[in-house]
């Protein structure tokens, strides 16, 4: 909880002064921002990697790629601002007698929401009508896969999803592409 504050006072701080800037000018400013704390996985097909860029912009200077090779690539979301999540932490995970993670990244960028994703939700996952409201839907219980759902954005370590034309919000799901989290 407490990082959660420090991110969305650093996110105000940076509101309100001058960005990092490049060719481009200066970055756009931070609206409806959102604190998260959830880990998602990289889901871009691009061979060159996905780009993490100084604001939640593609006009934005480009920190680094985050290139896969041969293992998968998780992010640690720490904010959101409309189509743009903001990480501090880039882990590659890779298979081994136990799992093992490199760190590809660490610092303050953003990373566009389309270039991750990928999270199973847990059987018998509830669908919540807000972070700590009332159940409108659930995951299957027998662990069948669930309705097609969007995850389309994150605050706190909720991930808020758009399922069977309702958006709703979980904690019960696994970004851990190996196990089931259970």
């Amino acid at each position: 909880m407490q990082t959660a504050v420090l991110v969305a006072l650093a996110a105000l701080a940076w509101m309100g002064q001058g960005t990092p800037t490049t060719d481009q000018g200066r970055a756009p400013r931070v609206v409806d921002f959102h604190a998260c704390d959830v880990d998602l996985n990289v889901t871009d097909p691009d061979p060159a990697g996905l780009n993490i860029r100084m604001g939640p912009s593609s006009a934005t200077g480009r920190l680094t790629a985050l290139v896969p090779q041969g293992e998968w690539i998780q992010v640690h979301v720490i904010g959101q601002t409309e189509d743009w999540y903001q990480i501090d932490r880039a882990v590659a995970v890779t298979d081994g007698e136990e799992t093992a993670e490199r760190v590809l990244f660490e610092g303050t960028g953003w990373v566009h929401a389309s270039k991750v994703g990928d999270v199973d939700l847990n059987a018998g996952a509830e669908i919540l009508d807000r972070p700590g409201g009332k159940v409108i839907l659930r995951a299957p219980l027998d662990g069948s896969a669930p309705p097609p759902y969007r995850i389309t954005g994150c605050t706190g370590r909720y991930l808020k999803l758009e399922m069977e034309g309702r958006a709703g919000f979980t904690t019960g799901w696994c970004a851990n592409q190996r196990t089931t989290c259970s």
